[in-house]
């Protein structure tokens, strides 16, 4: 996939630790393939760009599908096993990883920025 290959080769040239550089490509992973798979356009683009701060990774989606804020999404955990269910738990994830999570709409784009920690 182009995307893992364009973050290793971010986290090489940033020096990034390998836990670091998981939980980028874990976060990247999950947000892209959310708009791909959620945001109703087959054929849309998806902007990524990831900034290197002294104690941060500024990472920014920027996507033309539905309007979809992350950040109000709430997850609800199954009581028992047999409740559960695959997936659901992703934006539960992204939120986790990132230290900070901001979400706005703006020209019918959403754009969705968060900021990694680096360890």
């Amino acid at each position: 996939m182009q995307l893992e290959k364009w973050v290793r080769d971010f986290a090489s040239q940033c020096k990034l630790s390998d836990r670091t550089t998981f939980n980028l490509e874990l976060v990247l992973a999950e947000a892209v393939t959310n708009v791909m798979d959620y945001a109703g356009q087959p054929e849309g683009k998806i902007e990524v760009s990831c900034t290197l701060r002294p104690e941060s990774i500024v990472v920014e989606i920027i996507d033309e599908g539905l309007p979809f804020d992350p950040t109000v999404n709430t997850v609800t955990f199954p009581q028992t096993l047999e409740d559960a269910r695959p997936g659901g738990l992703g934006i539960h994830l992204m939120r986790h990883k990132a230290s900070e999570m901001h979400y706005h709409r703006e020209n019918n784009r959403n754009i969705l920025c968060m900021s990694l920690p680096i360890q």
